[in-house]
């Protein structure tokens, strides 16, 4: 099966990009498809609602401050994977990813590279000091990041 990689770098240590992709709950948050969350099995497994479709993820793997993967079920990346990696005082953060059809490689790598950016601007947005609960995703703001 084809795979994806693409990444972003994010000023901000690990460990706070970490939190967030960990969170899998307040996903909706800040990832750009995702409208509600539901948690299925505990720290385990969540059902997305997303302006794609439904989809599930079932987290396959956690290791603190560097990778949070998971399967996905309903969405074109069936397998993906966020990797950390320091890189002075940022983040390299990649997105790793599984899909079934070649011809599908531009769009999977288009939609990597606006779930990395939106992760950058609310990221940007927490280390600022701001409060979550009154963040707004924003599209053109993300394009931009």
């Amino acid at each position: 099966m084809p795979e994806i990689e693409t990444k972003i770098e994010i000023n901000a240590p690990p460990d706070v990009i970490f939190k967030i992709l960990d969170d899998f709950k307040n996903a909706q948050v800040w990832n750009i498809v995702i409208t509600h969350t539901e948690e299925l099995e505990p720290n385990k497994k969540y059902f997305f609602k997303t302006n794609i479709g439904d989809m599930t993820a079932t987290r396959t793997e956690t290791i603190e401050n560097q990778k949070v993967a998971m399967l996905q079920e309903g969405s074109p990346l069936q397998e993906m994977a966020y990797i950390l990696a320091p890189k002075g005082d940022a983040t390299e953060v990649a997105l790793w990813g599984i899909f079934e059809l070649e011809d599908q490689r531009s769009i999977m790598k288009m939609a990597g590279e606006l779930l990395l950016k939106s992760l950058k601007v609310y990221v940007n947005y927490i280390v600022a000091g701001r409060k979550p609960e009154e963040y707004t995703k924003s599209f053109d703001e993300i394009k931009k990041a």
